[in-house]
């Protein structure tokens, strides 16, 4: 089972950070997905072109634990501070759930917007059971003219 490593900074707002944890139940984690995504700009996707934006979608759950990070990313979501809109993300994806892996992939990004931020809450998970969390989808994008050439460092 991975471990993930979510951390959002602007200069302008307090940071937001989600931290690896080591539990085996899947709801006490606080990230369980992510993918990262090189797209290319559709006006400029008939040969290959430096019109580029990273992208980001990130998934996981909203518990006790985290509630307050996931209202922060809420708050980002409607945000439309200039100076406080566009972040810098790092997300570091490791083997192992408690820190004791390989680092796979740590991926940054300057510039980085909210596009989608969704959240979703049930009474039962998809085996019935009751559940006392909820679920969020947070989609993230990098300003068109961000430039930035290496957004991997592992």
């Amino acid at each position: 089972m991975h471990g993930y490593t979510l951390t959002i900074e602007n200069e302008n707002v307090e940071p937001i950070k989600f931290t690896m944890e080591d539990s085996e139940r899947e709801a006490d984690k606080s990230i369980t997905d992510v993918q990262f995504k090189i797209n290319t700009l559709d006006d400029n996707s008939k040969s290959k072109s430096d019109s580029i934006r990273y992208e980001l979608v990130i998934k996981g759950n909203i518990n006790s634990a985290n509630k307050d990070q996931t209202k922060m990313l809420a708050n980002w979501a409607i945000d439309a501070n200039e100076k406080s809109m566009y972040r810098t993300v790092e997300v570091v994806i490791n083997t192992q759930s408690n820190f004791s892996g390989e680092t796979l992939r740590r991926y940054q990004a300057t510039g980085m917007f909210v596009v989608d931020y969704v959240e979703k809450f049930n009474d039962k998970d998809d085996d019935g059971n009751d559940t006392e969390s909820g679920e969020f989808e947070l989609f993230i994008a990098q300003k068109v003219g961000s430039k930035q050439k290496d957004v991997f460092s592992t």
